[in-house]
């Protein structure tokens, strides 16, 4: 039996200065922990293929103590002797920046459309991808699937970054639009689509191969904040898929606190630090108001005093509809 595992969108760097102006609690050893626990889960279970579904860093342009932080991290894994395969993701605008450690025999980039062939024990497995399309996916992909070389023997597999008819965000689904693949258009001979992009894990069914989105190892955004993060587990025989497990991170809470009912008064204070011990100690809140506050009030919501009252394990942001005019504040 073939295990696999396949996680995505662990947007390493994000939230993470290297020369912070505030010593605050960071989002980013978050990303790193839970990036870590998936390779460390990989190695102790004996996986035979570790996939990455693109968005390795959290933007294109990073800082090279963050690159070598990856890479270092990376080429450690890879000294275990499992393959590691990465498709790079819109995030870093298609191309992973380039390091001497990706060298590293079982470190595998698609650095354009291919097909990877893996001999494991007496099993095949061809890995075909190819970094993402950025511009017109649609149209484009038909000619990009057309340059694989999947086999008829052994198990075939497709990894990519990008969004396919009927994967879902919170109220939204993805569907005949010029940046989204026809799912129609997937080749019956992959045996399984593995996709990043989309942060909210699910399963697409076509009636063909089952289509796995991991989502993201930890929560973005507010829109996230109901929705488990993990990765898969697939096992896979005699070029069947025989189970497809979810196996979840610990991920911080998001929570919101909706403030207009008493940001006014003169004990504001009070009772945000009584609201604020109803939550876990490591939560992530969102301050929140059902109308615009007045400026005395957003007066008060100032980022040192807010610093003073929140307890050094949270973080805290502030919903643009306080301040309808500016973007929202984050700590």
């Amino acid at each position: 039996m073939l295990k696999l595992f396949f996680f995505s969108d662990t947007h390493l760097g994000f939230d993470l200065p290297l020369k912070p102006r505030l010593e605050i609690r960071r989002r980013g050893e978050d990303f790193f922990r839970n990036t870590e626990i998936v390779f460390d889960t990989a190695i102790k279970e004996n996986a035979d293929l570790i996939l990455h579904g693109g968005d390795l860093f959290f933007r294109s342009k990073i800082p090279a103590p963050i690159i070598d932080r990856v890479y270092d991290l990376l080429f450690r894994y890879a000294e275990f002797g499992v393959p590691i395969i990465i498709v790079p993701g819109n995030h870093e605008r298609s191309v992973l920046p380039q390091s001497i450690l990706l060298h590293h025999p079982n470190l595998h980039i698609f650095s354009e459309s291919e097909t990877k062939v893996f001999k494991i024990r007496d099993e095949t497995v061809t890995v075909s991808g190819f970094p993402n399309i950025r511009h017109e996916p649609r149209q484009l992909f038909p000619a990009v699937q057309k340059t694989f070389s999947p086999r008829q023997d052994g198990l075939n597999l497709l990894l990519m970054h990008q969004a396919i008819d009927g994967c879902r965000v919170a109220g939204y689904t993805f569907r005949n639009s010029p940046d989204v693949i026809n799912i129609n258009e997937l080749d019956p001979v992959f045996d399984l689509v593995l996709s990043g992009h989309i942060h909210r894990r699910q399963i697409l069914q076509n009636g063909k191969q089952p289509i796995i989105y991991p989502g993201s190892v930890e929560r973005t955004s507010f829109q996230e904040m109901s929705e488990p993060k993990g990765y898969y587990v697939v096992n896979a025989g005699r070029g069947k898929i025989v189970n497809i497990d979810f196996r979840e991170l610990p991920s911080r809470p998001m929570c919101d606190l909706n403030i207009e009912s008493w940001i006014g008064e003169a004990d504001w204070e009070d009772k945000l630090v009584v609201e604020l011990m109803k939550f876990p100690q490591d939560a992530l809140v969102r301050l929140r108001s059902q109308r615009e506050l007045i400026p005395e009030e957003r007066s008060r919501l100032k980022a040192e005093s807010l610093r003073r009252i929140f307890p050094s394990s949270m973080n805290y942001s502030i919903s643009s509809g306080i301040f309808r005019n500016s973007t929202d504040q984050n700590s």
